[in-house]
């Protein structure tokens, strides 16, 4: 568990992503607890503190662990965050159970822009989050 405090703007080598920056980045925190590890994969619950743009995909990238099935974020070998052989062929296998990034909001939260009430919505995991989730803890 930990936080990741990490200003965020756009990125100096490519406009159309954003990056960790040291200069102009606006601040960001993100929040984060490891639920269960699947070697080399882990599951992770994250709490955003702030609300920027691509937010978790750029800090959990930044630190070396990339979301699964990131394909801006996830480095050379985006689909798979540069795994390599047997970890390669466990995230192949769930990368075709899902396909898309490894990603789910589970609960929003917000104050309402003209009532001033807390606005809460929640989403259960989707079927192919938890399908990915039971062959990670078979393997």
């Amino acid at each position: 568990a930990g936080v990741i405090d990490m200003p965020i703007g756009r990125s100096p080598s490519d406009r159309k992503k954003m990056a960790v920056v040291d200069e102009g980045g606006r601040e960001a925190l993100t929040a984060y607890y490891v639920i269960d590890t699947f070697p080399p994969f882990q599951y992770i619950r994250l709490k955003l503190g702030t609300g920027r743009t691509h937010q978790i995909r750029v800090h959990l990238s930044r630190v070396s662990h990339p979301v699964l099935g990131d394909p801006v974020y996830g480095g050379a070998k985006a689909r798979r965050g540069g795994l390599s052989g047997k970890a390669a062929a466990r995230a192949d296998r769930a990368l075709a159970m899902i396909d898309r990034q490894a990603l789910h909001a589970e609960e929003l939260s917000f104050t309402h822009p003209t009532k001033g009430e807390l606005v809460v919505f929640k989403a259960p995991l989707p079927d192919d989050f938890r399908a990915v989730l039971d062959f990670l803890k078979t393997v």
